[in-house]
């Protein structure tokens, strides 16, 4: 929080620098490219989100004991 909280004033102002809001550590699009790096490294392929979420529905759509909510 005292990251966040250090930067607060500056990040809803118009005009911000972005650079100086920019945490200098180990951050979530390290982790991101991580993830991608070992996978490759593996010989996998990337997939978009959309399409795990297409093949996601097509397991869920192929099962007996899965359904989909309906919605509200």
């Amino acid at each position: 929080m005292a990251f966040s909280d250090s930067r607060r004033s500056g990040i809803s102002v118009e005009g911000a620098d972005p650079a100086v809001l920019a945490h200098d550590g180990f951050g979530v699009r390290d982790v991101v490219t991580a993830i991608i790096d070992a996978a490759r490294a593996d010989g996998e392929k990337w997939r978009s989100f959309e399409d795990l979420c297409d093949e996601a529905a097509a397991i869920v759509d192929s099962q007996d004991t899965l359904a989909v909510l309906p919605s509200a």
